[in-house]
C-alpha cells in the first residue's frame, strides 16, 4: 500500500499531557472542563465529573450542585492523572 509521503506510525494508546488543562471546549455546556450536565425527567440539572486517562474513562457521581462535581473531579484528577497535572485553575 502506498502512503504517498505520509509517515505512518503505530497507534499508541495514551494521553497527550498538554491537553490536561482546565480550558473548556467551545461546545461545553457546564462551563467547566470535565464536568458533564445531565437533565432529569423533572427538568433538574445534575452534574457529573468525567475524566479520561490512557484510554480509560472514569465517572464520578451525579451531583445536584456544580461545586460538588468540581470537588469530585479534582479528586479523580488527583487519583488518576500524573503528579502536577491535576492542580485546579478554574
Amino acid at each position: 500500500m502506498k502512503t504517498y509521503g505520509v509517515q505512518r506510525r503505530k497507534q499508541q494508546f495514551g494521553t497527550n499531557h498538554d491537553l490536561l488543562t482546565d480550558i473548556p471546549y467551545s461546545n461545553n455546556t457546564s462551563g467547566y472542563r470535565n464536568i458533564h450536565v445531565n437533565k432529569t425527567k423533572s427538568g433538574e440539572l445534575r452534574y457529573r465529573a468525567v475524566i479520561a486517562y490512557k484510554g480509560v474513562t472514569y465517572y464520578g457521581h451525579l451531583e445536584s450542585r456544580v461545586e460538588d462535581a468540581i470537588v469530585e473531579r479534582d479528586q479523580l484528577r488527583h487519583k488518576y492523572w500524573p503528579q502536577g497535572k491535576w492542580v485546579q485553575t478554574d
